[in-house]
C-alpha cells in the first residue's frame, strides 16, 4: 500500500506539471477518481506500506522490499 497525504500528492501533480517534462498525463482529475475509488487492502493480502514522508531513499526500500 502505498500511502501519502492529499495534499502532498496534489502538490507533487502540480510540480510535475509546472516542470513540463511529466512524461505522465495523469493530473489532479485522475487523483481525485483514484481518491473517490480507493479500496482498503483485504485480509488476505500482504501489505507493505511506503510513507513517502520519511526521507529514506529508493534505493532502501528496493532493498527492504526483495
Amino acid at each position: 500500500d502505498y500511502q501519502a497525504p492529499e495534499d502532498v500528492l496534489r502538490a507533487r501533480i502540480r510540480a510535475r506539471q509546472a516542470a513540463d517534462r511529466d512524461a505522465s498525463d495523469a493530473g489532479i482529475e485522475v487523483l481525485e477518481h483514484q481518491l473517490a475509488s480507493a479500496q482498503t487492502l483485504g485480509a488476505a493480502e500482504p501489505v507493505v506500506v511506503i510513507d513517502t514522508q520519511t526521507d529514506v531513499p529508493i534505493e532502501a526500500i528496493g532493498r527492504l522490499m526483495g
